[in-house]
């Protein structure tokens, strides 16, 4: 039986009954703690319901109504001042970003959150009655949840599950401090022509030097096993966004997991800023690692073709790696295609490790007009990729990353910074 909760002097279902002039008007929002089962599992009831409980109150301090419709959800009705000043896309991005970004601290456990925001059209039919809101059938939800990895039964499970809750705080709080920035790493036309296709960016902390054992390889995949790894996409690429449009002549490109490909409330201002500026577009590539399976292949299709659509170039990233789709590739038709390093690497002493690179180039060379292999180490390997027919090559041997001037930093803005205020447990 789904629980309903009602907090004690809050306004809570304000503008819940529409009347009929009012069906479709986007007026609600839909507010999930996605990872509540994950918390609760992992650090206790109380630590799951005190989560919950500060998100509720966090929105109803900037001025939302709010109801309670599950344990892991909550409807906010927007106030007058809310619709008339502020009610947009924008807001919806503001609320996502400001919940997803600050940890959640009680009884001594510091976790963070895995938060969905969405703008609802409610019908005329939804309602309250005898105390019960009829909830979910009646609510359309723009875009469907994506899951996390189920909870599992055990100890080993919620050992691991803190562990990278560890890595993803720790990579946070690299994130607060500013000690991320990006670095650009130029992918050069074979043959010295001195042509390249564009600078790829690299995520890097400064933290490394005195710990080489935390990076990307180490916090991404536990950003996405967590479901986390929309906070890091979303900064970087807006960062690179920012750099195009201070930089006429750069050709960028950057990361985005599979996880990401969802056009909902995270990507609307980046979609919108590259719209209104093609010319910034064209000189973006988005880069597409898929190195966790596509929850939803059709969703994922549909956000491509959005970054298609205002100008974007598509990426596959690592391809023969990961949980690399030969359907997807066929069916987002990417510009370029990069060939995961390993086959470059496994070619250099196996002539018939040589003969599955050259038929692997082969085939991407029908899909894709760029073919680029990664990972070009030394003097050797530039030799291999001519004779893999392979035109497009990136690593250290030919170019390694180097830092832009100035600096481009990664950060992760406060509430404070975005207008909003936390409130403390």
């Amino acid at each position: 039986m789904r629980r309903q909760r009602w907090f004690a002097g809050w306004h809570l279902c304000s503008g819940l009954h529409m009347s009929s002039a009012d069906v479709g008007v986007p007026t609600h929002v839909l507010v999930e703690l996605s990872n509540y089962a994950h918390l609760e599992a992992a650090y206790g009831e109380a630590f799951a319901v005190a989560a919950m409980g500060r998100l509720q109150w966090c929105v109803h301090m900037w001025g939302g109504s709010v109801f309670v419709i599950g344990p892991q959800c909550f409807l906010v009705g927007l106030s007058p001042s809310l619709l008339e000043v502020k009610f947009s896309r924008s807001l919806i991005e503001r609320w996502q970003w400001a919940l997803s970004t600050t940890p959640l601290d009680f009884g001594g456990v510091r976790a963070l959150p895995v938060v969905v925001v969405e703008s609802l059209k409610i019908s005329a039919s939804v309602g309250l009655t005898e105390g019960r809101l009829r909830y979910p059938d009646e609510l359309e939800r723009p875009n469907a949840a994506h899951p996390l990895p189920p909870v599992r039964v055990g100890k080993g499970w919620s050992v691991s599950y803190e562990r990278d809750m560890e890595v993803a705080l720790t990579f946070y709080r690299a994130l607060e401090q500013g000690q991320a920035s990006l670095v650009f790493q130029p992918i050069n036309q074979r043959g010295g022509s001195g042509a390249v296709l564009y600078q790829e960016a690299l995520l890097r902390l400064s933290t490394q030097s005195q710990r080489p054992s935390f990076g990307p390889a180490q916090f991404v995949p536990a950003l996405e096993r967590l479901g986390l790894i929309r906070v890091l996409d979303y900064s970087v690429l807006s960062a690179v966004v920012s750099r195009l449009e201070v930089d006429p002549t750069a050709k960028l490109g950057c990361n985005l997991s599979a996880l990401s490909l969802s056009a909902d409330s995270w990507w609307e201002s980046i979609l919108a800023r590259l719209a209104a500026q093609p010319d910034v577009a064209l000189r973006l590539t988005i880069e597409i690692t898929e190195t966790m399976p596509l929850v939803d292949i059709d969703a994922a299709c549909a956000f491509v073709r959005r970054l298609k659509g205002v100008g974007c170039r598509i990426a596959l990233d690592d391809f023969g790696a990961g949980q690399s789709s030969l359907a997807f590739a066929h069916a987002v038709r990417p510009e370029v295609i990069k060939i995961d390093s390993s086959f470059l690497h496994d070619a250099r002493m196996d002539h018939s490790e040589f003969d599955q690179l050259y038929k692997l180039v082969a085939f991407c060379q029908t899909l894709a007009p760029y073919v680029v292999v990664e990972g070009i180490e030394r003097a050797n390997d530039v030799e291999l990729a001519a004779m893999a027919r392979i035109g497009w090559l990136q690593g250290n041997y030919i170019d390694p990353p180097s830092s832009a001037k100035p600096p481009v930093r990664i950060c992760v803005l406060d509430a404070e910074e975005l207008g909003y205020e936390y409130v403390k447990f």
